[in-house]
């Protein structure tokens, strides 16, 4: 069973929603991979980057192994919850407008 769908997002149209009880430190998947050269910072989303959202109060943190760029979760996340991270502390990439929460 996964970790994760994508659903209705209180956010942000939709999003990622944890479907079970998720620890602090869980692995929930890959979302982003570096192409190409690494002099070029050109990455590609995966399901998981394209539909997690930005959150002041997040609840996962980006984890860069070699070429790829995975979400960690960085507390327990409950099932229903939906699944966030700062954009703010990529960056390297685009970054949250005030009206964003």
């Amino acid at each position: 069973m996964s970790l994760w769908i994508v659903g209705p997002s209180v956010l942000h149209g939709r999003g990622v929603i944890a479907t079970q009880d998720i620890p602090r430190g869980t692995d929930l998947g890959v979302a982003f991979l570096r192409v190409g050269p690494t002099s070029i910072n050109r990455w590609v989303q995966t399901p998981l980057g394209a539909m997690h959202n930005h959150s002041e109060q997040p609840n996962t943190a980006h984890v860069l192994q070699n070429r790829t760029r995975s979400l960690v979760a960085s507390r327990d996340i409950a099932r229903g919850e939906e699944i966030t991270t700062d954009y703010r502390l990529q960056r390297d990439w685009e970054q949250p407008l005030p009206s964003w929460k």
